[in-house]
């Protein structure tokens, strides 16, 4: 009985961890001639003094290279998105995303570091979240609230949809979050 439960343990990690990863760029190591993370787009785009989305190639959860979000006051709404990734509609998927953060202090307007995947390729309905904000609750954190290379990983069903949307952000945040190795993969 144990053989067979490590054996289908086994068997769905494997097939979990060989499926194709359909983010680009998920470790942010292809960057374009003016240094910005091919695949992914900042919002706003035109960033709000003091404000940073960039890469940055001193720190990485699996190498020396991620993604950093930095917030100087808590009144600003910063992200990183993808979106039109193509999915199978009615489909189990699984993503997963490392998160570091540092000196986070939330407003009261909900704000916090998160992932949300949207549904037809966009970000404006759910299909799900992930994330620190979501776990910081669960901690009772105080702020300001620091933390080393976190995973955060939710599986999900596609539904309907033919394409989702990845939005990892700090809402309402000040402080700094690096993103690293994103992945969203089919569960077969």
């Amino acid at each position: 009985m144990k053989k067979s439960f490590i054996l289908a343990i086994l068997a769905l990690t494997s097939a979990v961890y060989c499926a194709e990863n359909l983010v680009k760029n998920g470790d942010f190591s292809k960057v374009t001639a003016d240094g910005k993370a091919e695949n992914w787009t900042a919002w706003p785009q035109k960033l709000a003094a003091g404000v940073k989305v960039e890469v940055d190639k001193n720190t990485g959860h699996n190498d020396d290279q991620s993604m950093v979000i930095s917030n100087p006051a808590k009144k600003y709404y910063t992200r990183i998105d993808q979106l039109n990734i193509p999915v199978k509609p009615n489909t189990k998927y699984m993503f997963r995303v490392f998160i570091k953060g540092m000196n986070l202090e939330h407003s009261k307007k909900c704000g916090s570091a998160r992932v949300f995947i949207g549904a037809n390729g966009k970000v404006d309905k759910p299909v799900a979240l992930v994330g620190p904000g979501l776990q910081r609750g669960k901690e009772k954190a105080v702020d300001p609230w620091s933390f080393d290379w976190r995973e955060y990983k939710t599986t999900f069903n596609s539904k309907k949809n033919t394409s989702i949307g990845l939005s990892i952000y700090l809402h309402f945040t000040r402080g700094t979050i690096w993103i690293d190795d994103v992945e969203l993969v089919e569960v077969k």
